[in-house]
């Protein structure tokens, strides 16, 4: 039997410490599941997701990680309409760099 997506992300994450990434890798799993919940509609979920990878994008010294991670989660804020939101998420990345 194969693992739903969800369950598999959330195993490759709850094993992710044991792994020396400096939370890049938890960062890309992450994203690539908000990336999919996206695509996918399911933008209260992809919203859950790419704030775990804004969070794991603070455990790194990656700048371009906490400026994808904020573009994203402000094109959720976009999609469900929370344009103050998006905005202000939107002008955090743009200061990053």
């Amino acid at each position: 039997m194969l693992l739903p997506y969800s369950a598999f992300v959330s195993l490759l994450l709850a094993a992710s410490p044991l792994i020396p990434f400096n939370g890049s890798l938890s960062w890309r799993i992450s994203r690539e599941a908000g990336l999919k919940n996206f695509a996918a509609g399911s933008y209260a979920e992809s919203e859950k997701w790419f704030q775990k990878a804004l969070d794991a994008a603070g455990q790194t010294s990656s700048a371009e990680a906490k400026q994808t991670s904020l573009a994203d989660l402000a094109r959720v804020y976009r999609a469900e309409g929370k344009y103050p939101q998006a905005l202000s998420l939107e002008r955090e990345a743009l200061s990053i760099a």
